[in-house]
């Protein structure tokens, strides 16, 4: 497993929607960046080391494997999500 869909980062890991329909209102409203790239596809790969920003609140998140080797979502800072 290479990736994470935004569906899956959206509503399985942030818990921010209930469903892929509401998932997909929310990247419609443009809110979601992706390495600071604004991303519309619901289906869009989020891999290794990605920052995924919500402009609403204001969040950065980076996308890192555990010692299982499985995506853990790691919250960071601003300045932090600029490189």
């Amino acid at each position: 497993r290479e990736s994470l869909p935004l569906v899956i980062f959206l509503r399985n890991r942030l818990k921010y929607a209930l469903t892929n329909s509401e998932v997909t209102k929310i990247c419609m409203q443009r809110l979601i960046k992706v390495d600071g790239k604004v991303r519309t596809d619901t289906n869009y790969p989020t891999g290794f080391m990605d920052v995924v920003s919500i402009d609403k609140t204001g969040e950065y998140f980076r996308l890192i494997y555990d010692v299982k080797g499985r995506f853990t979502i790691h919250r960071i800072t601003a300045e932090e999500a600029k490189y």
